[in-house]
């Protein structure tokens, strides 16, 4: 147990694995999460940074300038926002386009990219912990685990050394424990169980929970984790110093879930568990009894002031590389981190009842012209509503998926990008109206606290479609010449609702791409009174964001 409790930790969070940022591996994790099956030519839309000049005029009758160079792509069957283009799409200078009667400026293709299913990586920030485990020749010795941070989880879980593959009996379909796989892939680094390191047939079976992710997605391919028998001695890595090391926090001990045994997608992410970071005063748990959560851990072992009652938390857009020792990915915990002066954050939105998750009421999306200027022909405001008539959609606030996921998304973002028809039922998407990204902002507004008004944020409209991502500057596919073509970057917006095998339905998510574009406020009252809720900031420049390192 710590000493004197702190008004302030401050965790740095690593950015995911670099080869995570190639597009199709980010998403085909993301379809393979909620158990959708991943269309066989699943293809991603990219989007133009800055568009070739053309006249604006009506949308069904404008020259229009389609998407760059590509060839021999299949349409897929799956939905029509992530449609490949059609064969030898190839538009001749002087020549019409297809579905038009008007003249194409200059010889242009339309680009698709097809997406080849492969073992998917990690996408998650990461915080690491120390678990001192002394040994006879090295008392000292701590094991580094590095924990993805997920606000859209209740449960933390660590591996146990010892775990084992996870896997169904081929006769039976019943989960069995067997030898983890050759390659390094396959192992963690985990916290002292006293299990039969070598024998999958000695690890617990009784008193297993199978934890599942929070939203329902990943059927079937849930870990097996147990209670520990007592509190697990952990440290954390906290903020780096003048030196350029990272501090470390006191020593605090944590009743926590240790994985048996996971199953092979688990086990090739490329992080020791999970910090699940849900509202941290609701007692939900997938665990029964549940267990104390990160924050009241934190406060119960006196690291963290008694009053702590919300985080804060920054993602560095395009791949999260710190930008020197103060500007860096972080969680803030109890207050305020940064130098200067306090942010002038949005207005309280409310996390909708029971309270467990963070969850928030989103009444609509719009695009609009940034600091007044003049943008024809940007797409009406989408309005949500519900499956009951009422206004608005639940959205979880979710730093598990790299992706935005939002319903009805694919027609509203055409009247931006419009769709080219083709013979055959074919399409593609093309830059209509004579607009450069740069001009055009995203608007959010939710629904505010009862008797207040509702709540509107506004950020880079390329920052959310993109996650900040520079273009060229993710994984080209270099497969024969399908790539993402040169000034343009994939969209990172999806559709929500698509049902998997198992009546699983992917939720609306504001992923990792809209917190890239805010520095978000997570409050939680103390002592269980009052509404959770979230707050946000335009992030702009991280460089704007310095937390001060401490001087050794």
């Amino acid at each position: 147990m710590s000493g004197t409790p702190k008004d302030l930790i401050v965790l740095q969070l690593e950015p995911p694995p670099e080869e995570s940022w190639d597009s199709k591996t980010r998403l085909i994790l993301d379809y393979e999460r909620f158990g959708v099956p991943v269309p066989e030519n699943l293809t991603s839309f990219p989007i133009p940074l800055t568009n070739d000049s053309v006249s604006p005029q009506p949308l069904q009758s404008r020259s229009v300038t389609p998407m760059k160079a590509g060839l021999d792509f299949i349409a897929s069957p799956r939905d029509s926002f992530l449609s490949a283009a059609p064969k030898s799409a190839t538009v001749l200078a002087g020549s019409a386009q297809p579905g038009s009667n008007t003249q194409a400026p200059r010889n242009v293709k339309v680009t698709r990219v097809m997406l080849e299913p492969h073992d998917p990586v990690g996408q998650l920030f990461k915080v690491c912990l120390l678990s001192p485990q002394p040994r006879k020749e090295d008392p000292g010795y701590e094991e580094v685990l590095e924990l993805g941070f997920d606000t859209g989880s209740p449960d933390t879980w660590v591996y146990g050394q010892g775990y084992a593959l996870l896997r169904n009996n081929s006769v039976t379909n019943e989960p069995e424990y067997t030898e983890i796989p050759a390659g390094k892939e396959f192992l963690h680094n985990g916290v002292i169980t006293g299990w039969d390191e070598n024998n999958p047939a000695n690890l617990p079976r009784a008193g297993t929970t199978e934890l599942e992710y929070v939203d329902g997605s990943n059927p079937g391919k849930s870990d097996f984790v147990i209670r520990s028998s007592s509190k697990v001695p952990f440290k954390l890595h906290t903020q780096p110093n003048t030196a350029g090391l990272q501090e470390v926090s006191g020593s605090f001990g944590w009743k926590i879930a240790v994985a048996v045994a996971a199953p092979r997608m688990t086990l090739r992410k490329p992080y020791d568990g999970i910090l699940g970071m849900s509202v941290p005063t609701s007692d939900w748990s997938q665990m029964d009894p549940p267990l104390k959560k990160f924050i009241p851990t934190l406060v119960e072992e006196r690291l963290l002031n008694k009053k702590t009652e919300r985080y804060y938390v920054r993602l560095i857009p395009g791949c999260g590389n710190p930008m020197g020792k103060e500007i860096y990915n972080f969680v803030g915990i109890h207050r305020w981190p940064c130098r200067g002066d306090f942010p002038h954050f949005s207005g309280y939105i409310p996390v909708v009842p029971d309270f467990r998750r963070w969850v928030v009421r989103l009444l609509s999306i719009k695009f609009v012209p940034t600091q007044g200027k003049k943008i024809p022909m940007l797409p009406e405001e989408k309005i949500f509503v519900s499956t009951g008539g009422e206004a608005g959609i639940n959205v979880h606030i979710d730093s598990g998926t790299s992706y935005s996921w939002l319903p009805g998304t694919v027609k509203w973002l055409e009247a931006l990008l419009p769709r080219l028809n083709y013979p055959g039922g074919a399409f593609s998407y093309a830059l209509g109206p004579q607009v450069n990204m740069e001009d055009v902002s995203v608007m959010f507004t939710f629904k505010g606290r009862e008797g207040a008004d509702n709540v509107r944020i506004t950020c880079s409209s390329i920052r959310f479609l993109t996650g900040g991502h520079n273009a060229g500057s993710m994984s080209p596919f270099s497969y024969e010449q399908r790539n993402v073509p040169e000034g343009y970057q994939e969209c990172l917006l999806r559709q929500a609702g698509e049902v998997s095998d198992a009546g699983v339905v992917i939720p609306a998510i504001l992923g990792q791409s809209f917190l890239q574009c805010f520095i978000s406020e997570f409050n939680f009252p103390h002592g269980g009174v009052g509404e959770p809720s979230v707050r946000f900031v335009e992030q702009g420049s991280p460089g704007a964001w310095t937390i001060p390192a401490v001087e050794v």
